[in-house]
């Protein structure tokens, strides 16, 4: 058997198709307990009761196969779960037929296909790819979230969770549970205005905001953002960091533009969301490439003198992004 996608091995299981062996590989933790979690509520519908059993990798061999070998008590079914066993277990594992056991392998890295045991499990069950969700991929499970909750979810608001959350699967569940909480039974739609009204802070999105600040020149603007990024434990250097990641990605927005890229195609261009390069795009309007290239090199002398200790690293930080903000309107002339 190929190896599985998640969405592919849930359609199985939805079907009522059980195998025996279950290999669960790739770092997306997150997805190994959405297919375990899903697995175990589908043989419960099944069988009713059920014995569950999970190993972390210092699990002995010889307990681990006489729990395999054993008929549960006083359950239909046992559900077992080990955590990175060794090759030459994972063999002996393989080797044991108990028909009331369904055994779930979990690797972070993939099984070679070489291997004597990867062969065993094509035989005779499934391997299923547990990458990290990306693109349309990610886009789909969003839909799926929002409509177990009964809920619609709108492209763009899509576009603002990658943004806000990156590619983190619980953060982006975590977003939509309260959007649907807001929502109650009222509305049916998650947009992105429901998502700024219930939507935690991040580091991401107030870096948005800070540079908001200094592209308008307000320096009292400059100062809440600080504030409230500092309120979440960010450090300065990380914020310098961040801080520079963007307009980095500004300048290669302006010179792709200047390039001839059209802005509608500046997303694909740079591989960047379509929510971020429509913000970015805004943005960009208050800085010229020579402006953004000055406040680069300001934000490097930033960084030397936060990691070289010459004073206090928020009022250093404070200062220089206030400074920026200040001769901003400068970077406008001799735009190019």
């Amino acid at each position: 058997m190929p190896v599985l996608t998640y969405y592919e091995a849930k359609q199985r299981l939805a079907k009522g198709d059980f195998p025996s062996f279950l290999l669960l590989q790739g770092e997306e933790r997150f997805l190994w307990r959405e297919v375990i979690g899903f697995l175990r509520r589908r043989l419960e519908a099944r069988d009713g009761s059920l014995d569950y059993v999970e190993w972390d990798e210092s699990a002995g061999e010889a307990e681990v196969c006489q729990m395999l070998a054993t008929i549960p008590f006083g359950s239909e079914r046992r559900l077992a779960v080990i955590n990175n066993p060794s090759p030459a277990a994972l063999e002996n594992y393989l080797r044991i037929a108990n028909p009331s056991v369904v055994l779930v392998l979990l690797f972070e890295t993939r099984l070679k296909a070489s291997t004597r045991a990867y062969r065993l499990l094509v035989e005779n069950g499934w391997v299923v790819d547990c990458s990290p969700l990306r693109g349309k991929d990610l886009a789909r499970w969003l839909v799926e979230e929002a409509r177990s909750r009964k809920k619609d979810i709108t492209p763009t608001a899509i576009e603002y969770l990658r943004f806000l959350c990156g590619d983190s699967l619980a953060r982006l569940r975590q977003e939509v549970e309260k959007a649907s909480l807001y929502l109650g039974g009222e509305s049916k739609v998650i947009t992105v205005e429901v998502l700024k009204e219930v939507g935690s802070r991040t580091a991401g999105r107030s870096i948005f905001e800070l540079v908001d600040a200094v592209a308008e020149g307000k320096t009292e603007l400059v100062k809440e953002a600080l504030a409230e990024i500092s309120a979440q434990g960010q450090p300065p250097v990380l914020v310098v960091a961040l801080l520079s990641r963007h307009f980095l990605m500004m300048l290669e927005m302006a010179c792709l533009l200047e390039e001839g890229v059209l802005p509608q195609k500046i997303s694909e261009a740079m591989g960047i969301q379509p929510f971020v390069a429509k913000k970015m795009l805004q943005q960009l309007s208050s800085f010229s490439i020579a402006g953004l290239e000055r406040i680069l090199e300001a934000l490097l002398e930033l960084d030397a003198a936060l990691k070289q200790g010459r004073g206090n690293p928020q009022l250093l930080l404070e200062a220089a992004l206030i400074e920026i903000s200040i001769k901003k309107p400068l970077t406008l002339q001799g735009k190019r």
